[in-house]
């Protein structure tokens, strides 16, 4: 059993373990075993896989059906991926890298093993994982997965040329996990002892060149979320750092426009030196979020300065001060303002942040800025969903993940569950409607006589 040491950091206090790694007897179950397929033995290999009974994967706002695991590390959307040196830029295919470097599995060993599952224990444990994580998804109710596992796989080039390297290998595994609409995807790395084959310029010990890429590629050649060191010789240390302070651990829920990392958080690696991406989701050492508001329906919400919105003049602020603006999702906040919430908690001392959907289906909110039962309530109207092929439509708040999403991702609580609106990706902007409508007009002062949820319903 691993033992616990506490550290206190500017009042946050960690519980830094004594593995480095996580042991692969707490990885999920994998091998033959456990009826895992195998990626056949070869070089640049992958396999296509369909999800079975009707689930699906959603993927920054995307569903997919079928996805392919392949030998270097990684897996993709739309197609497979056989090239061995990472791209460190942005990609045209849809990938989750837990870390993309060149394997050759045909005169060392190493396996790379993967299933899907349903099983009652598979998921009990995700679900875990996830909530201690996102403590906020206490209804969480996950109903598929995904683990792929490369199991000592060693690098390409180990036994050619000077080289002679039969056990210097890499173990790690991705799991990914859904409730049908929340995705998650969590990495778990044991032992990483190689960054780069040999054709990406590495040496004899797996080291130099190109090193491995870990993290997330939206596929759209924009949009990337890279981990600490991804890319850079740090890598080879990725067993050592967290983003749930649980080293070798990584969790991240995917399925939103951008990737959302457990809101506190704190990474226990040296500082990445790799281009952040577009949304600058990358964190460095003892990079710890602000704690959670203390209320129990709203847990992982900010305030965010360039919203619009003014805090009550109790709290002392005004139109200038760095407290103004309404609460937020933290992926929202610029850079500069999450560095002012790691340097200053002032922020924090309102009452917490109430938020309450207006109708069924519906595109807008109710935002209450000093809580519940207080004055000064607003009706906040959710976004337009920017895709081609939205056909202009609003996003729909969704009350049990506080924030707005696309209308086939929102569920109709008094139709049944039913989705708001018809799966519309790819469909060149079909203009089916939201069940609801919602409302148009940021600053709407009522919500009618549409039917409303109780205040505080949300948990």
């Amino acid at each position: 059993m691993a033992q616990l040491s506490q550290l206190l950091i500017g009042g946050v206090l960690l519980l830094q373990a004594v593995f480095c790694y996580v042991p692969t007897q707490l990885f999920f179950p994998y091998g033959p075993n456990n009826r895992d397929a195998q990626v056949p033995i070869a070089d640049d290999n992958f396999d296509q896989f369909d999800i079975s009974g009707g689930s699906r994967y959603n993927f920054f706002g995307t569903p997919y059906t079928r996805l392919f695991v392949n030998n270097n590390g990684g897996i993709s959307f739309n197609n497979g991926v056989a090239t061995y040196t990472p791209n460190c830029g942005p990609l045209t295919t849809p990938m989750i890298v837990p870390y993309w470097a060149d394997v050759d599995t045909r005169f060392y060993g190493g396996s790379v093993f993967y299933r899907e599952s349903r099983d009652a224990s598979d998921l009990a444990k995700a679900k875990q994982e996830v909530q201690r994580a996102f403590p906020g998804l206490t209804n969480l109710n996950l109903n598929w997965m995904f683990m792929a596992t490369w199991d000592k796989v060693p690098f390409f080039g180990a036994n050619s040329g000077n080289c002679s390297s039969p056990n210097i290998k890499n173990t790690f595994q991705a799991i990914l996990v859904t409730d049908g609409t929340m995705s998650f995807a969590m990495f778990y790395y044991n032992e990483i002892m190689w960054t780069t084959g040999t054709a990406s310029r590495g040496d004899c010990q797996g080291l130099g060149g190109v090193p491995a890429k870990a993290g997330f590629d939206t596929g759209d050649g924009t949009n990337f979320y890279s981990l600490p060191g991804s890319c850079t010789s740090d890598v080879v240390g990725v067993p050592d750092s967290s983003n749930v302070n649980q080293e070798g651990k990584w969790i991240f829920r995917v399925d939103q426009a951008n990737i959302v990392p457990p809101v506190t958080v704190t990474t226990t690696s040296a500082p990445s030196t790799t281009s952040p991406s577009s949304s600058d989701h990358t964190y460095g050492a003892n990079v710890t979020h602000p704690p959670a508001f203390e209320s129990d329906i709203v847990a992982r919400l900010f305030w965010n300065p360039l919203s619009g919105h003014v805090l009550s003049s109790r709290t002392g602020s005004n139109a200038s001060s760095p407290c103004t603006g309404s609460c937020d999702l933290w992926d929202n906040l610029d850079a500069g303002t999450q560095n002012l919430y790691r340097s200053d908690a002032s922020c924090l001392s309102p009452s917490p942040c109430y938020f309450e959907p207006t109708g069924d289906c519906a595109s807008t909110y109710k935002y209450h800025p000093e809580g519940a039962g207080q004055g000064d309530v607003r009706i906040v109207q959710c976004p337009y969903d920017s895709r081609p092929a939205a056909g202009n439509r609003r996003l729909i708040w969704v009350q049990e993940k506080e924030s707005c999403d696309f209308c086939y991702n929102a569920r109709s609580p008094i139709n049944g569950g039913v989705p708001c609106c018809d799966d519309y990706s790819g469909d060149g902007g079909r203009t089916t409607s939201p069940i609801g409508g919602g409302y148009d007009g940021v600053d709407i002062t009522t919500p009618g006589s549409r039917t409303t949820w109780p205040v505080g319903t949300g948990r």
